[in-house]
């Protein structure tokens, strides 16, 4: 509903996501907000579907139009509040312009989580950046738009966890024990960079 940083100021948004008491096989929704120091709407929707909900096999899609911090990388999904990156967000005036395509598989192996993902992505520096790209033998292109793709893969290792299938997923009982989280992100060559600029715009 409402948060603050250096670049946005204050924002406000709001998102709608459906439950189990409509179908316990899938969940849809999206969100959106507006920052009221950069004067810009972000938005976001996803679509997920529990494929074996009992072993924890499901398949994820989404996409998103929103501000991400420039160089930064989730791993894990045990973020606290009060962490040093709610501290970076506070602070950092450095944004990309953040639109992507996600699609993830996941699945469980007795105590490991583990997610497969692909992902076309373009980034725009909300900053004073650019990128030189050498076109030809005479030709260089100074560009502030990166358009990628890639494949990765979490893992997410809790020895001796206990695990509770609540009639529609499985719930991880916490654990005495630490828990590992490893992540693997590879670009890989994609469509041409017309297709991309298309699916993407």
């Amino acid at each position: 509903m409402l948060g603050y940083s250096n670049y946005e100021g204050i924002r406000l948004g709001a998102g709608l996501f459906t439950n189990d008491r409509l179908t316990k096989k899938m969940t849809i929704g999206g969100y959106f907000g507006y920052g009221f120091k950069d004067k810009a709407w972000k938005y976001g929707g996803e679509l997920d579907v529990k494929l074996w909900p009992k072993k924890g096999v499901g398949l994820n899609v989404s996409l998103t139009h929103d501000i991400s911090q420039a160089g930064s990388m989730a791993i894990g999904t045990n973020e606290k509040l009060g962490s040093n990156q709610d501290l970076y967000r506070f602070y950092t005036t450095l944004y990309d312009q953040d639109i992507n395509w996600k699609a993830s598989l996941r699945f469980r192996v007795k105590g490991v989580k583990a997610k497969i993902t692909g992902k076309l992505q373009r980034l725009t520096p909300l900053y004073n950046y650019q990128f030189e790209q050498i076109m030809g033998e005479n030709t260089v292109l100074a560009t502030s738009e990166f358009y990628y793709s890639l494949i990765g893969a979490e893992l997410c290792y809790s020895p001796f966890s206990k695990v509770m299938y609540n009639g529609s997923r499985l719930v991880d009982i916490s654990s005495k024990y630490p828990v590992f989280n490893l992540s693997f992100q590879q670009t890989v060559p994609y469509i041409t960079t017309n297709e991309f600029q298309r699916l993407l715009s």
